[in-house]
């Protein structure tokens, strides 16, 4: 019994230590993109569940920053931005007509914006969902030049988690936000 105490032991303090690490590793990320424009909000900031890129979006000076797994930030203007996709799994759906599909809008009437992005791609129910990966991809024209930026919300790896669990419910809220966000950029120039 003691042998298997102390396994439990490990394995929560190396929890723990994975938290910490994330945790500060989220923390220099943001510092990093708040570095580059101060007026870069919190709730603006989106990084990757490996922590390795991230979006920043700067309302006051119309700005979007993307920081690639190399650390090295790349500057856009609202302007530059054309569209912005959800994918759930390898199917897409354009943040710009997000709300027009009828099957989101069912969707969302049944379950919020996690609802919303599964009536999108799934149909109305969501009881029987699977779901591997949650990312977002923008992209942008920046002087003629076409660029793509996806940051991964959600990775399941090699596994499928229930639609209404609460680690993919709640990727699937953040995510349907950001498309929200996209939105409203796009809408706005």
């Amino acid at each position: 019994m003691p042998l298997i105490s102390f396994i439990f032991l490990i394995i929560f303090v190396l929890v723990i230590i994975g938290f910490i690490i994330s945790a500060r590793q989220r923390s220099k990320i943001s510092r990093t993109l708040k570095r580059k424009s101060k007026t870069i909000l919190y709730r603006n900031i989106l990084i990757s569940s490996d922590d390795a890129t991230a979006i920043g979006i700067d309302e006051a000076n119309r700005k979007i920053y993307y920081l690639d797994d190399s650390k090295n930030i790349v500057e856009y203007d609202y302007s530059d931005l054309m569209d912005g996709e959800v994918l759930v799994d390898g199917k897409r759906i354009k943040a710009s007509t997000l709300k027009s599909q009828i099957g989101a809008s069912i969707g969302y009437a049944v379950g919020g914006t996690s609802g919303f992005i599964l009536g999108g791609i799934a149909g109305v129910s969501k009881d029987k969902v699977k779901i591997k990966h949650i990312r977002l991809e923008l992209h942008f024209n920046k002087q003629g030049h076409s660029e793509s930026h996806t940051i991964t919300l959600f990775d399941g790896g090699f596994l499928s988690f229930d639609a209404n669990s609460p680690q993919v419910k709640g990727k699937l809220d953040e995510v349907g936000k950001w498309a929200d966000k996209v939105n409203r950029i796009i809408h706005k120039k």
